[in-house]
C-alpha cells in the first residue's frame, strides 16, 4: 500500500494526466480529411506518397479538477512538438502513415527535449464514392494504429516534482476505429470514432492497467476558395480509469471536450500548409484533464 500511494498521489495524478494529454495527436484534431484525429496526414486517392512537417505551441496550460475548475499545473508551461510523417500507399484501398514527433518541454528555468512515442497507422478504404455519385455520398475508412512507448511516462519520470523528462503516456498502445468523410462539394462534413487500449505494464514493481481511451471528432468544412479551405470541429475524449496491482483506482479518468480550427491553403497541386488552432477542454462537460492553446504549422507534400 506504501508503493501505491507513493505513486498515484492526487497531485501526481493531476501530473499524469497533464503528461498524457500533450501526444501530438491531440493537436492535429483533424489532420486527416477533417474527421480522423489521431494520422498528421492521409493519402488522397490518387497520391501515392506524401511527406508531413508540423510544429506547434502549447501554452497556457492548466489542470482541469474532477469538479471542473481549473488549476495551475505542475510540470512544463510550455510545450512545443516537431512531427515528421510519411505516407505510403500499399495498395489500391490501403495505406500507412509513419509518425516521429520531437517535443521539447519547458519551464521558468530549464528546458528538456527527447524523442516522443512514434507511431504505424493503417487506412483502409471500405466505401469510395466515384464522380458519378451523389455529393453526399461519404468516403469510409477503417483505422488502425499502434503507439510505441519509447519516452518516458509520469510513473518512470526521474523527476516527479518537475516532470520535465515526460514526453508520452509511458504505455504503448493500440487503436482501432471508422473515419466518415463527405468532401466531394464545397461544403464538407464528417465523423470518426476511435478506442485506443494502452498495454499494460509493470513500473518500479507496480503493474499497471490503464484503461481504454475513446474519442469521436465531428467535424465541418467550407472551401471558400479555389485553393483555400476552412474546417472546424470538436474532440470528445472518455478516458477510463486504471487498475494497479489488480485494485480499479480512478486515476487518469477523464472527460475532455475539445475544439480545433483549421485554415488550409493549397500553395501548388502538390504542397500545402495549414494553420491550425486548438482548445483542449474548451466547451459542454470537462473533468480530470487538461485546459490549454495549441498554435500549429503544418506543411505537407505530395512526393
Amino acid at each position: 500500500m506504501e508503493k501505491r500511494t507513493q505513486l498515484l498521489s492526487p497531485s501526481k495524478c493531476l501530473k499524469a494526466l497533464l503528461g498524457a494529454a500533450f501526444l501530438p495527436a491531440l493537436a492535429l484534431a483533424c489532420a486527416s480529411c477533417g474527421s480522423g484525429g489521431e494520422d498528421p496526414l492521409i493519402l488522397y486517392p490518387n497520391e501515392s506518397h506524401k511527406f508531413y512537417l508540423g510544429q506547434s505551441n502549447t501554452f497556457g496550460i492548466k489542470n482541469v479538477e474532477l469538479d471542473g475548475s481549473l488549476v495551475t499545473a505542475g510540470g512544463p508551461i510550455l510545450k512545443s512538438s516537431a512531427t515528421v510523417a510519411y505516407g505510403e500507399r500499399l495498395g489500391r484501398d490501403l495505406f500507412a502513415t509513419v509518425t516521429v514527433p520531437v517535443i521539447r518541454n519547458q519551464n521558468e528555468t530549464r528546458s528538456e527535449t527527447a524523442l516522443a512515442d512514434p507511431s504505424l497507422s493503417l487506412r483502409y478504404t471500405i466505401l469510395l464514392p466515384t464522380l458519378v455519385d451523389p455529393r453526399w455520398v461519404p468516403q469510409v475508412q477503417l483505422i488502425m494504429g499502434y503507439k510505441f512507448a519509447v519516452s518516458r511516462g509520469v510513473f518512470d519520470s526521474e523527476d516527479p516534482k518537475e516532470l520535465m523528462d515526460v514526453f508520452g503516456t509511458g504505455f504503448s498502445e493500440l487503436r482501432f476505429g471508422v473515419d466518415v468523410w463527405s468532401g466531394n462539394g464545397p461544403v464538407k462534413m464528417g465523423f470518426a470514432f476511435t478506442a485506443a487500449q494502452p498495454l499494460a505494464r509493470t513500473i518500479k514493481g507496480a503493474h499497471f492497467e490503464p484503461g481504454i481511451v475513446l474519442r469521436s471528432t465531428v467535424t465541418g468544412g467550407y472551401d471558400w476558395a479555389t485553393h483555400l479551405r476552412l474546417s472546424a470541429g470538436i474532440v470528445r475524449e472518455d478516458k477510463a480509469g486504471m487498475i494497479l496491482d489488480g485494485v480499479p483506482l480512478p486515476v487518469n479518468e477523464s472527460l475532455s471536450h475539445t475544439v480545433f480550427l483549421n485554415q488550409d491553403w493549397d500553395v501548388t497541386e502538390i504542397d500545402r500548409l495549414r494553420l491550425s488552432y486548438v482548445q483542449t477542454s474548451a466547451l459542454f462537460e470537462n473533468r480530470g484533464g487538461v485546459n490549454s492553446h495549441i498554435l500549429a504549422l503544418a506543411y505537407m507534400r505530395v512526393l
